[in-house]
């Protein structure tokens, strides 16, 4: 992918960080029809948490690892990092869909309006992912809404963290990204921007490029520790 391209990405993200967060009514409202009409359309939102047995690479960067899943891969659960709390939510090897939208929303919003104490981490591997699969409407909007409540998360001062840790598109990205305090690439992270022939791969080959023009903040190391952007309290 062109650096040109990169960068005009980068750019639109200072643009809607400069955005004002929206009250919370106004947020949770939003969440709540959301929810309905998926309901209404005959798609239960998961909420029972099972364990997460697959070997992920970013396990090891929290003090026990960590195994929280509900539904079919969306993570979500509570770890540890030496002594302070961490709050994640995020998908695992599937799409950023508008359901899994509601489902990672659900555990942002629950977790700064009860445990605002926690930094709040979110986790972009959606597999393979096949550009330009799903650009409706529906999907779009539901991925405005996240992009609101992270906004409002930022403007709790809760920190929000984001590390890309396989297939990700571009529309998640940036939905993710807008408000994201500190964003890390790992080893397996992909970028498929839709309208692109390549996707851009944290390789050696473009490791400088991601952190150059601003997509992230930090590139993974292996056997090493990434940083966390925690609350200003902590």
């Amino acid at each position: 992918m062109p650096v040109e391209r990169i960068g005009s990405m980068a750019n639109f993200l200072a643009d809607l960080r400069a955005s004002q967060a929206e009250p919370l009514a106004s947020v949770r409202d939003r969440q709540r029809i959301l929810v309905a009409e998926l309901q209404a359309s005959g798609i239960d939102i998961p909420s029972s948490l099972r364990p997460f047995g697959a070997v992920v690479d970013y396990a090891t960067q929290f003090d026990g690892g960590f195994e929280g899943v509900i539904g079919p891969g969306y993570l979500r659960g509570v770890r540890l990092r030496d002594t302070d709390e961490i709050s994640i939510t995020g998908v695992a090897g599937v799409p950023l869909t508008a359901e899994a939208v509601v489902v990672l929303a659900e555990s942002v919003l629950t977790s700064v309006r009860q445990r605002p104490e926690r930094p709040v981490l979110v986790v972009l591997d959606e597999g393979e992912v096949v550009v330009g699969v799903d650009e409706s409407r529906p999907l779009s909007e539901h991925l405005v809404h996240l992009t609101r409540v992270l906004a409002w998360t930022r403007s709790q001062a809760v920190a929000v963290n984001l590390w890309l840790c396989g297939g990700t598109t571009g529309a998640s990205y940036v939905a993710c990204a807008a408000s994201a305090s500190h964003v890390v690439a790992f080893p397996n992270a992909v970028l498929h921007m839709e309208g692109m022939r390549q996707s851009v791969r944290n390789d050696a080959a473009t490791s400088r490029q991601w952190s150059s023009v601003g997509l992230v903040d930090e590139i993974a190391v292996a056997g090493r520790r990434v940083g966390i952007a925690w609350n200003a309290s902590l």
